[in-house]
């Protein structure tokens, strides 16, 4: 077991604990005392004694299912992807189909190699009715060595073998696929769970400010410094702030309700990474076919069709060389004896043997045109993967055009909101000074700060979709597995 692994284990195990921790302290310190005082006390001090003890159960319980319970995962993206492989049942089942695939491909390799059986016989005669002088009455034993070996069959048992050879790499590629689409999908959960984060803790700010704003107002109105128009405005900020928050909560729920079942692990899940900004330096019109040829190769899907490919080309060469003769070399020698006096002597005594070898040549001549129907059915299973591929080549193809086009207006969307992150700095430096000299309100303060934290937020933001953005293209480069 992986550390990683083991992490989710060890906390779950440690939760565990702590209940029955506080279910032995429960049973084996406050009942006992709760006998004593049963038994010295009034029943108004027993009552006491009795809710105390309650509270006490209470307290124990609530630490153990709930403080306890909500400790975080703390996970980098490295260590979420460990997780999540180390505990994924697809992974787990293309690594079986893999073994699977091995022992096929063992399977077929015997065919190369001869065959060798061996036959014993031993058995009793009773001849006594029968008056004939070459008839012995007693024990006979016989032991046959039969040889198989295949010599020719028109290609059949060679391109068997390269159809074999062809499902296992299918199968190690589909690994790699797999892989693949694991991890982009734990990276885009991760992220999207710190974008859910952020933009939480951005709408705790805005709430913050909007309350803020309202007391103020509510003060001014008061004093008869602004209308109620303008309280009833800030009412329906604060009103609007709250059901952002509470809409926020819920995204940053379901992110990590994605991620966890991903990983396949309880409790709350803590992002350690933050997102960082690394440009590419993609030139959409001079990498786009360098990339798409990168894509093209490295793929693991289209390099799984393309072996699939592969493999109905072989099986039509294997059901052709059913046209053809099939040459096998076979051999037999046998042993016998019989003896009338007992049953050692006659396996003691092997007076006959003999022995044969020849060429077994079967030569196909008619079967209802059978043979024909499965070659014309194979050659349009090969036409159809032909086309699937080609199919499959043009729709990544079209997918990385999309992706870099997308990736360019990322990179643009983050340039252009770490310029409005500067600049909603700078407005807050100014508008604080300007405070502190007594020429703007708090009011003003407040809503400089909404527009810093809004800014950062939308940085934030940018950032993450600018790596999603690219872990989508390394995706499809087949980079991520």
């Amino acid at each position: 077991m992986s550390r990683d692994n083991g992490l989710a284990i060890s906390y779950q195990q440690s939760v565990k604990t702590i209940k029955s921790c506080g279910r032995d302290f429960f049973l084996r310190a406050f009942v006992p005392l709760w006998l004593i005082f049963f038994h010295h006390q009034d029943t108004k001090t027993l009552r006491r004694f009795f809710l105390s003890l309650c509270l006490c159960a209470f307290v124990v319980q609530f630490t153990a299912k709930g403080s306890w319970a909500e400790t975080a995962h703390s996970l980098t993206l490295q260590e979420a992807i460990q997780i999540g492989l180390n505990n994924s049942r697809e992974l787990a089942v293309v690594n079986l189909q893999q073994e699977m695939t091995e022992a096929s491909l063992k399977e077929t390799l015997s065919q190369v190699y001869p065959k060798i059986t061996a036959d014993i016989d031993s058995s009793y005669n009773n001849l006594r009715e029968v008056r004939s002088p070459e008839s012995i009455e007693g024990y006979s034993n016989n032991l046959s060595l039969s040889m198989n070996q295949i010599l020719w069959t028109g290609g059949k048992v060679s391109n068997a073998i390269r159809c074999a050879h062809e499902e296992t790499m299918i199968s190690s590629l589909k690994i790699d696929q797999v892989k693949n689409e694991i991890v982009y999908k734990i990276a885009t959960s991760y992220w999207n769970l710190k974008k859910a984060m952020e933009l939480k803790k951005a709408c705790e700010k805005r709430l913050e400010y909007a309350s803020s704003i309202m007391e103020i107002a509510s003060a001014k109105c008061k004093e008869g410094l602004v209308p109620e128009l303008e309280k009833m405005k800030q009412e329906v900020n604060l009103a609007c702030a709250k059901e952002d928050l509470v809409k926020a909560s819920c995204r940053e729920k379901i992110a990590m309700d994605n991620l966890r079942s991903l990983l396949k692990i309880e409790g709350k899940i803590g992002i350690k990474d933050e997102p960082a900004f690394v440009s590419t330096d993609v030139d959409e019109e001079k990498d786009e076919e360098k990339i798409v040829a990168e894509a093209i190769i490295n793929n693991p899907e289209i390099a799984a069709m393309e072996a699939g490919v592969r493999s109905k080309g072989g099986q039509v060469k294997i059901i052709r060389a059913d046209y053809f003769p099939g040459v096998n070399l076979t051999g037999v020698h046998n042993w016998s004896g019989e003896d009338r006096d007992g049953f050692q002597k006659s396996l003691k005594d092997v007076s006959k043997d003999s022995w044969r070898i020849g060429l077994c040549i079967k030569i196909p001549i008619f079967n209802g045109f059978y043979t024909q129907s499965k070659v014309k059915e194979a050659e349009l299973g090969y036409k159809t993967a032909a086309e699937n591929l080609g199919s499959l080549k043009d729709r990544i193809t079209l997918e990385i055009k999309g992706i870099l086009a997308q990736l360019l207006e990322a990179e643009m969307r983050v340039r252009v909101s770490e310029k409005n992150k500067d600049l909603g700095n700078e407005i807050l430096r100014i508008t604080k000074a300007r405070y502190e000299l007594g020429l703007v309100t708090l009011a003003d303060v407040k809503e400089a700060e909404e527009i810093f934290v809004r800014s950062s937020t939308m940085q934030i933001e940018a950032v993450i979709d600018y790596n999603l953005c690219r872990m989508n293209l390394m995706r499809i480069m087949g980079r991520l597995a």
